[in-house]
């Protein structure tokens, strides 16, 4: 059995390990930065402990950092250089819409609007000089008819909560 397993599985290995660490980035996130933040409200902010507030808060931050600094060398290896051109205001608008249409409280929906807005430039290519309004237009869109995004939208619209 364990060998056949291993067969059927070895070429989709990537996947698999992708799929974990999104699963794992889920689990890590929807358990500790609530509690995070309940903890602030109920022990920092009720109690007055500014000191509290502040070491959770640099806690928060440091994770924050770890996270960029990870996808930063990740995509510093899948580019092969880094230069300030590549991190540019259209980039940083590109990825707030992709979590934004996605939903920014499910990793599935940040991954379904990076596939989606992936696409999209490639769909605009005719519009040239065009795609800062259709990403503009698109997320403000987003925001008033998807305010959750569009996986936990759909999610909610089929009966299967996330």
């Amino acid at each position: 059995m364990r060998q056949l397993l291993v067969r059927y599985l070895r070429p989709h290995a990537r996947i698999l390990i992708v799929i974990v660490a999104l699963l794992l980035v889920q689990a890590i996130a929807n358990l500790i930065l609530p509690s995070l933040n309940a903890d602030i409200i109920n022990y920092g902010v009720v109690t007055g402990d500014t000191g509290y507030i502040l070491r959770v808060g640099a806690l928060m931050l440091v994770m924050s950092a770890f996270s960029a600094s990870v996808m930063g060398s990740i995509s510093a290896h899948y580019i092969g250089f880094i230069s300030p051109a590549y991190a540019d205001f259209f980039h940083s608008i590109e990825l707030v819409t992709m979590v934004v249409i996605g939903g920014m409280a499910s990793v599935y929906g940040s991954v379904v609007g990076a596939v989606l807005l992936t696409a999209l430039p490639q769909a605009l290519a005719t519009f040239e000089g065009w795609e800062t309004v259709a990403f503009g237009a698109i997320l403000m869109l987003c925001m008033i008819f998807l305010p959750r995004g569009l996986v936990p939208t759909l999610a909610a619209r089929f009966g299967k909560g996330e």
